[in-house]
């Protein structure tokens, strides 16, 4: 499935890059797995992600200071469990969900202000063949109850329009991000939050967000360069509305969400990787405790 998600992101590159009067280029790509198994350890909620992003605009290293020139297509395929898979559904717990989503968003940048306007297509439910996925990697280990998939989620498609807005205070090997964001679909909810970064020498790149943990993965960085970095943050939203928590399954979300996290870059001359741990507060009313989902990124240089 990784494959087919690549595949359709490059289409839609071409195609929108021949639509253009202003040369685009293909930039490079990101892709970044999220899973509790390598944070906390278990298989449960918020369990499983993956997140590809290619960037597409002129040759350049900064950020354009409008919208347009630059543009980020991204696929996203996620799982979403009750807290144990194996066993009969629990009354009080939250549905399955696989879901699966394209959209494109736009990035600038001006002076110490930068913003990122995305859309999505997120689609849920069995056909999204998440499900077949998840049930087919738990045949080797820990088989999940049938019951499970049978009343997961029914097929749906949310229209999501995202909306990020940061400010940039930088002293030499630190910077501070305080950021606000938007979102309106599958998710409504408003968030505010911080990311602050310690490195050895000045950022340099483009980073973009991932929309389950809240860590800024690197996406785009200079070749040749060698950098190491470290960083923290941590985010607060209310949320208006959720179609993965709704009133038919018997759980209610709650009203705030709040996500803590740290992370580590590494770059050198031949490889990228990211590592971060993010603190997941409770999202329904009924989860007894947080998640800690861990987030891994590798970028090879040919």
């Amino acid at each position: 499935m990784l494959r087919y998600l690549r595949l359709a992101l490059l289409g839609f590159c071409l195609s929108t890059s021949a639509a253009q009067a202003t040369p685009r280029f293909l930039l490079g790509e990101s892709v970044t797995h999220t899973n509790d198994i390598i944070g906390d350890g278990k298989d449960r909620w918020r369990t499983a992600t993956v997140d590809i992003s290619y960037f597409f605009g002129p040759a350049a290293e900064t950020l354009p200071g409008r919208f347009g020139p630059f543009i980020e297509l991204r696929a996203r395929l996620e799982m979403i469990n009750p807290e144990f898979v194996a066993l009969p559904y629990p009354p009080n717990d939250r549905p399955y969900a696989g879901v699966l989503s394209f959209g494109i968003a736009s990035h600038m940048r001006q002076q110490n202000t930068e913003h990122s306007l995305g859309f999505d297509l997120v689609m849920v439910g069995p056909s999204t063949g998440v499900s077949s996925l998840q049930n087919w990697v738990h045949t080797f280990q820990n088989p999940i109850n049938p019951q499970i998939i049978q009343d997961q989620l029914p097929d749906a498609i949310y229209p999501t329009l995202s909306y990020e807005f940061a400010k940039v205070y930088g002293a030499g090997t630190t910077a501070l991000r305080p950021f606000a964001d938007l979102q309106i679909g599958v998710e409504t909810f408003a968030r505010a939050g911080f990311d602050l970064t310690f490195a050895r020498a000045p950022e340099q790149g483009f980073r973009v967000r991932n929309s389950l943990t809240g860590q800024r993965v690197p996406a785009l960085n200079p070749k040749g360069t060698r950098q190491l970095s470290l960083g923290v943050g941590a985010d607060i939203a209310y949320v208006f509305s959720s179609a993965y928590l709704p009133a038919t399954s018997g759980v209610a979300p709650r009203p705030f969400r709040t996500r803590l996290r740290a992370g580590a870059f590494y770059q050198s001359r031949k490889f990228d990787l990211f590592y971060g741990a993010t603190w997941l507060s409770p999202e329904f009313t009924t989860q007894r405790e947080g998640q800690i989902i861990g987030a891994f990124s590798l970028g090879v240089r040919f």
